[in-house]
């Protein structure tokens, strides 16, 4: 697969110590298995990344992976779909300037 190209490059270069990278691997590799028509989107491994270090397990990471892009609107950020990308920056703006009108600027 093409995108499994990217994600040695990207793994390669992240600077993490060589057990994270395997992981970090296995999880992106999984990722793109699972959701073959999105394949790797440029930005996924930094996630991945985060979650390499913290979890003993490649299962675990692809499952917290994948609840991530799915439940917190993620595949659209990285899909770039600027509809769904403006329409949470409305939605958060609206809520900030109705609840916490201090901290909307």
């Amino acid at each position: 697969m093409d995108g499994f190209n990217k994600i040695e490059d990207y793994v390669r270069d992240s600077g993490t110590d060589p057990d994270t990278q395997e992981r970090m691997t296995v999880m992106l590799k999984a990722l793109c298995i699972y959701r073959p028509e999105m394949g790797y989107i440029k930005g996924m491994g930094r996630p991945a990344q985060m979650l390499a270090p913290q979890l003993d397990e490649e299962e675990t990471g692809f499952q917290v992976l994948v609840n991530l892009l799915h439940r917190f609107h993620f595949l659209s950020f990285y899909r770039g779909e600027i509809r769904e990308m403006q329409w949470r920056v409305q939605y958060v703006d609206t809520v900030f300037q109705q609840e916490v009108p201090l901290l909307h600027l």
